[in-house]
């Protein structure tokens, strides 16, 4: 899945969705860091709730360590730029 970042840009929300599911079934540890980044600023709630369970699907630390790298707020979530 090498347009993984591509996709997950796509103005279209069944793209990104679909792309998200896609790198859920075919985990690669290469996606961590892609997927985390679209999640920061991924607009659509359906695609984020999609995006984060991909996380543990790889091991844990380099999940955690990935997120440290996004802002939070513990009443709000995520923040978004």
């Amino acid at each position: 899945m090498a347009n993984l970042q591509t996709l997950l840009a796509s103005p279209d929300q069944s793209v990104r969705l679909k792309a998200a599911l896609a790198a859920g079934t075919y985990p690669d540890p290469e996606y961590i860091e892609i997927l985390i980044a679209q999640c920061a600023h991924e607009p659509d709630f359906f695609v984020r709730d999609t995006l984060t369970p991909e996380f543990t699907k790889w091991v844990v630390r380099d999940s955690l360590s990935n997120l440290q790298t996004i802002p939070f707020d513990p009443l709000c979530g995520y923040i978004r730029s």
